[in-house]
């Protein structure tokens, strides 16, 4: 039975089970007047199934590959009230696969499980990205997806498994730019535009079911010029990061008297899109104290009056501060939400002291706070050529940052621009090499156990959990 348009499966008078009054099964049609399967226009691994009762009830759908029954999976409305319909959703499916299930339906203390059904997805459309495994060692599952995406116009959000299997994707139209998962709220915040010009600067959230929980163009928030990261907040907001050009006199140090400096702020919207939060760089540093403001960036050589810090990731800390990381400087800071204040600044010429460094930081993306409250980031290692996992445990009473870990990947995968790395659990690292179009899991000493390659730049590969997705139906 393919499910390539929409299925009906009427439930007729099927008796499964005898009717035993003290456990007290039934027959599926005392219970289910219709089941309707559906494939998902935007999603073709993406199955919906709507449920009429013929009582107040609820349902859980278990499923699994033909050539595989012993790994089942479920979906239920495990928190639902009972109701004479309800809504399933089936995703993280792998294409041309075929696949059976079946339902059990509870009504009070009856209940009753359905005839077994097949379906069969559809091969995904020709514009969803094919990755390759080049190096596959690893000893175990990972117990996640790799959520990546196509850093072009139109772009693509993917995720894939271990075997570089695209399970579920979602098409924009515009400029992918960055991606990122929250698993409280189970939403993905994407960036759009290309930062070279104004065209096309957005900030979008979807839930796994790819329906957009806000929307916003760059034109429609307090600060037009979007810029590489949004997050999702712990409380439900979206700090969103964005260039800022202000006007300066740096006629003293070789510039204009009105020098347009594009320093970087960072917004915090609600759902609506209307700003709750603002700060911005330039008010507690002014450009004119820094020696090399008209100088060319080493990096790249453009002016730093035009890109003066290049700001390229924004998260929460645990105490609700937020950590926002500079290429051009190498530097992380901490800002106080109350006060607007830098807290701390780690780098090279920070205020931070650093203990236990190898070599300095060159080039910094993608900052977060783990579970034990560690700081960590990705070192791109502009300057020798060789990207790390870092972790510092910081100290702020003493303003001390002391290395836990610098992890080198393998220097031929080494990414001088964009990219990201993160730990999966105590095993395993992850890194999206951008410049390369790889994705690594390393173990923790950087020796390569899986590799794998995008036809496309990604910005970033982050690792999503398996328990983070898979009550995605109980917030429907």
């Amino acid at each position: 039975m393919k499910l390539d348009r929409i299925i009906y499966l009427v439930l007729f008078a099927v008796l499964l089970f005898s009717c035993q009054p003290e456990d007290e099964f039934v027959a599926p049609h005392t219970l289910v007047e219709k089941i309707q399967a559906s494939v998902d226009k935007n999603n073709v691994l993406h199955i919906q199934i709507d449920f009429k009762f013929r009582k107040p009830a609820t349902a859980e759908v278990s499923y699994w590959k033909l050539s595989d029954p012993v790994n089942k999976k479920s979906v239920s409305n495990a928190y639902a009230s009972e109701a004479n319909a309800q809504t399933l959703h089936i995703l993280f499916l792998e294409e041309s696969t075929k696949y059976e299930f079946e339902v059990k339906v509870r009504s009070g203390k009856a209940w009753t499980t359905t005839q077994k059904y097949q379906f069969t997805t559809s091969s995904l459309p020709t514009n969803v990205p094919r990755y390759t495994i080049d190096e596959n060692r690893l000893k175990a599952p990972l117990g996640g997806y790799i959520l990546t995406q196509q850093r072009e116009k139109p772009g693509t959000i993917t995720m894939i498994n271990e075997e570089g299997k695209v399970v579920w994707y979602y098409f924009s139209n515009a400029f992918m730019t960055s991606s990122n998962y929250n698993p409280k709220y189970q939403t993905i915040t994407c960036t759009t535009g290309n930062s070279l010009g104004r065209e096309g600067r957005s900030v979008f959230v979807i839930d796994l079911l790819g329906n957009l929980v806000f929307n916003k163009l760059g034109t429609e928030l307090a600060r037009e010029l979007v810029h590489h990261d949004a997050k999702m907040l712990d409380d439900g907001t979206i700090a969103v990061i964005s260039q800022v050009p202000e006007q300066f006199d740096l006629s003293s140090v070789g510039g204009a008297s009105d020098q347009t400096v594009v320093g970087e702020g960072i917004n915090i919207y609600d759902l609506q899109g209307k700003s709750l939060w603002d700060w911005s760089c330039f008010d507690e540093r002014n450009p004119i104290d820094d020696p090399a403001i008209v100088e060319g960036i080493e990096s790249t050589g453009a002016s730093r009056v035009n890109d003066w810090l290049h700001a390229n990731s924004v998260s929460e800390d645990q105490d609700g501060n937020l950590l926002i990381s500079f290429l051009n400087d190498s530097e992380i800071w901490k800002i106080n939400r109350e006060t607007r204040k830098i807290m701390w600044r780690l780098g090279e010429k920070g205020d931070l002291e650093i203990n236990g460094l190898n070599t300095p930081m060159s080039g910094v993306h993608s900052v977060y706070i783990d579970k034990a409250g560690k700081l960590s980031f990705l070192d791109n290692g502009m300057a020798n050529k060789e990207s790390r996992f870092m972790k510092f445990d910081i100290d702020e009473t003493a303003k001390k940052a002391n290395v836990l870990m610098q992890t080198a990947f393998p220097k031929e995968h080494a990414s001088r621009f964009m990219a990201n790395a993160e730990e999966i659990d105590d095993r395993y690292l992850l890194f999206g090499s951008s410049t390369t179009k790889k994705i690594l899991v390393t173990d923790r000493e950087g020796q390569l156990v899986w590799l794998c390659t995008a036809p496309h730049t990604l910005y970033r590969a982050n690792f999503v959990k398996h328990a983070d997705i898979e009550q995605y139906n109980n917030q429907k």
